[in-house]
């Protein structure tokens, strides 16, 4: 009987700990190709910086990896109250990640320029500047849709949490603000209008709360559900 009263927190807790990996593939891979994007010398950073732009790429493709799964793996859960909104957060995780994959190839292209650099001369490097801009723009471009989608598929998922009781209702109402402004803060950068990192700190809170949430605690599933 215990066995099948924790059966059904399993995937909560799965969930819970997909927030926390993709969040931290995030976060170290945003701090290796920080230096790179924001050198004044951005081809020969590239070229002295590969190794660790690579392995920022690799952790970008498990923060994918992991939001795919969150989607995935909220899809049962969020099912049970209302399929639309199970398949519309599942959609925006996927359309999420896909944006992602294709702003690592802005990143993945950096080594070879940064080699190429190494070796040419004259009007080549103007060309492989022009390049190595132009990767850095697609991984922000694809980075900051890719936000949007976010925060407007996991209003759905915070819509849910609250009105169900799933998670503590000043932990959804949290979710919704951070969401929402995260969406906003995008949209803006896209309009070059950055108001900064700093406007998505309540997303970061949210997720990092709600990852250890679910791993301690599960869903607050109600009775006979």
């Amino acid at each position: 009987m215990a066995d099948s009263s924790a059966r059904p927190q399993r995937l909560p807790r799965l969930v819970g700990a997909l927030f926390l990996i993709a969040m931290a593939a995030a976060m170290a891979s945003n701090a290796l190709v920080l230096p790179v994007f924001t050198a004044e010398e951005l081809l020969e950073a590239a070229f002295a910086r590969s190794g660790m732009l690579r392995i920022a790429s690799i952790l970008m493709i498990v923060n994918c990896i992991a939001i795919i799964g969150i989607g995935a793996g909220l899809y049962e859960v969020l099912a049970r109250r209302n399929v639309f909104i199970a398949l519309s957060y599942l959609s925006a995780r996927v359309i999420e990640s896909g944006l992602l994959l294709a702003g690592i190839i802005g990143v993945l292209a950096l080594p070879g320029l940064g080699a190429q650099y190494e070796a040419a001369a004259g009007d080549d490097i103007a060309h492989l500047q022009t390049a190595a801009k132009a990767a850095i723009n697609q991984n922000w471009y694809a980075y900051h849709v890719a936000m949007i989608w976010l925060g407007l598929g996991s209003l759905l998922l915070c819509n849910v949490l609250y009105a169900q009781r799933l998670v503590p209702r000043p932990l959804s109402v949290l979710g919704f603000f951070g969401y929402a402004t995260l969406a906003i803060v995008s949209i803006l950068a896209i309009l070059d209008l950055d108001v900064g990192l700093i406007a998505t700190l309540p997303v970061f809170v949210f997720e990092v709360v709600l990852g250890f949430w679910l791993l301690a605690k599960g869903f607050a599933v109600p009775a006979g559900d």
